[in-house]
């Protein structure tokens, strides 16, 4: 297994450090110098701490990267260094004829202070993080002079012995610095982080043998971005990416749990209830978290009951008493906020007040202008509330799972009574109704979720508008076909991965299983041709965006073991 990290970061389960291969483009907006940096994925830091330069007789020279789930190898005719996480705080250098520089990112207070015993405290402060530098073998060689209020630049040179080898320890600290754990070789370290990652890789779900490469580079970005509990994350928590999409999402991670629930419940648990764990007292879960801030002035869809239904199919263990409680009333309060809270004019259907509240942040059914009465949450709220009222049977609460029946039920009647127009679901102003009369989006598609709840009439007018957006690679946002369309317009056109999902469950819920695996099929094939970016054009399967995307491994292990087994 190859890893690119151009676009996919070094990294591993637990750790904020990542390398990755910064291009000039990203570079320009980060106001560095292009190549392969050491990053730290803190919420607060400034993501690129230190660029590597391979020294060949002390002078930068080119070397070649390849990257497996458990080293990192920089590679000259010279020699060689090889880099590993040794803890999700500790970084290990290891040099055979060769020395490595470590630049540090130029910013405002950033210093170097030598320690005992050889060793280098190094702050830097665009990171919020203090660097410690432990020779276990060769020598440590700073460059750092001072200026105003801090060096002018940090170089950090690991250097070989007289027998050509180097082995550096850089822990990544915050407070005051403790000795790490520095006896075991770096083989052995190396060995036991790819046993843990062939271990959790086990767990993700069988798919046929033509996925089975991409499904392990599937693995391993999962496993990879998964960052251990730290400030406001309570619990281990799998991050969006170690790129720059370096928070939780709440959508994104109930994907994720998804992709979790065959054989790693508990992880898959965690992710499920990291956002809950910050629910407002009237029921509002944040936008996104990471370890250091919370966002609120937007949510997103309430696509959990839904997601927690496919997860107790899949593994009995979340269908556990004491699981369905810690999640019911949680849930309760989550559905309840949408009546309470998006819904003013008191219809029963709640309203987006912005398309980043739907996830679809620019789509085309958007630009009528705000608020909008959204067909996808109406739908959503009906299968959550049905989803409740079974868990509260589960809970012996039978008074409580009438009320919740009959709840998912009304707000079904008012979604066909009021939102579906004959031919097509709307999504119209909840101002005046008006509707954006160009927009061509699947996005009104995605009551298909509802399955055989909606009558036979519109579930065969949805399945039919459905293949109407399908290109060779899955479900375009837009039809390509329409005049908003835009290859790279974000939700204005391109391939993303929950409502490919949404769409393929729905249809099969729907009873169109043939539609529901081809759904699933191409946008495997589109995972298998260009893996996990955020989004892909719809027409070439070009990868969009952010090339390293946690909810799109997931969604595509997930169809590839439902689908497609």
């Amino acid at each position: 297994m190859n890893i690119d990290v151009s676009y996919t970061p070094f990294s591993r389960f637990g750790s904020y450090i990542a390398f990755s291969q910064i291009d000039d483009s990203r570079a320009k907006l980060a106001n560095i110098t292009p190549g392969l940096w050491m990053r730290c994925v803190h919420g607060d830091a400034a993501k690129e701490v230190f660029r590597l330069e391979v020294l060949v007789d002390g002078v930068p020279a080119p070397y070649e990267i390849s990257a497996e789930p458990a080293v990192l190898t920089l590679s000259t005719e010279r020699g060689s260094v090889r880099v590993c996480i040794s803890s999700t705080d500790q970084v290990r250098f290891q040099g055979n004829g060769i020395g490595l520089r470590l630049v540090g990112r130029d910013g405002a207070n950033n210093c170097a202070i030598p320690q005992p015993e050889g060793r280098w405290l190094i702050t830097m402060a665009t990171a919020f993080r203090n660097y410690v530098a432990v020779p276990l073998a060769g020598e440590l060689k700073v460059d750092a002079p001072w200026g105003i209020a801090k060096c002018n630049y940090v170089h950090v040179d690991l250097l070989p012995d007289s027998t050509e080898f180097f082995d550096i320890a850089l822990d990544q600290v915050v407070g005051a610095w403790t000795p790490g754990v520095y006896s075991s070789s770096f083989d052995d370290i190396a060995d036991a982080i790819d046993h843990e990652f062939r271990q959790f890789a086990q767990g993700c779900g069988s798919v046929p043998t033509e996925f089975a490469e991409t499904a392990e580079a599937a693995a391993y970005l999962n496993w990879s971005t998964v960052v251990h509990p730290c400030g406001l994350l309570g619990r281990p928590a799998m991050l969006m990416s170690k790129n720059w999409m370096t928070n939780v999402w709440s959508w994104d991670h109930a994907f994720n749990a998804m992709a979790l629930a065959y054989g790693h419940p508990e992880l898959a648990w965690d992710q499920m209830m990291t956002m809950f764990d910050h629910q407002q007292p009237e029921g509002q879960i944040p936008d996104f978290v990471n370890d250091v801030v919370m966002l609120y002035c937007f949510v997103k869809p309430p696509i959990h009951g839904w997601i927690l239904s496919k997860m107790m199919d899949a593994n009995p263990w979340f269908r556990d008493k004491s699981r369905v409680e810690e999640i019911y009333e949680p849930m309760c309060k989550f559905t309840d906020w949408w009546f309470a809270h998006r819904n003013p004019d008191g219809d029963g259907l709640p309203q987006y007040h912005h398309g980043n509240d739907s996830g679809w942040d620019n789509g085309t059914v958007f630009d009528i202008g705000l608020p909008v009465k959204g067909c996808d949450l109406a739908a959503f709220l009906v299968v959550q509330m049905s989803v409740l009222a079974d868990m509260a049977t589960m809970l012996g609460r039978e008074e409580e799972s009438k009320k919740w029946s009959a709840r998912s039920d009304e707000t079904l009647q008012k979604l066909l009574a009021k939102l579906w127009k004959g031919d097509c679901f709307v999504c119209p102003s909840a101002i005046d109704g008006s509707v954006t009369e160009e927009s061509d989006s699947i996005f009104t598609c995605l009551p298909i979720i509802l399955g055989d709840k909606l009558p036979l009439e519109i579930r065969q007018k949805l399945a039919s508008d459905i293949e109407r957006h399908l290109t060779e690679w899955g479900p375009a946002t837009e039809n390509v076909g329409s005049p908003l369309y835009e290859r790279d317009g974000y939700w204005r056109g391109p391939i993303w991965a929950p409502p490919t999902m949404i769409i393929a469950d729905g249809l099969r819920r729907a009873g169109f299983d043939d539609l529901a695996k081809d759904v699933a099929g191409r946008f495997c094939k589109l995972c298998k041709k260009s893996e996990f970016a955020e989004n892909f054009d719809a027409v070439t399967g070009e990868p969009l965006r952010d090339r390293a995307y946690t909810w799109t491994s997931s969604v595509f292990l997930v169809l590839a073991h439902e689908f497609l087994s």
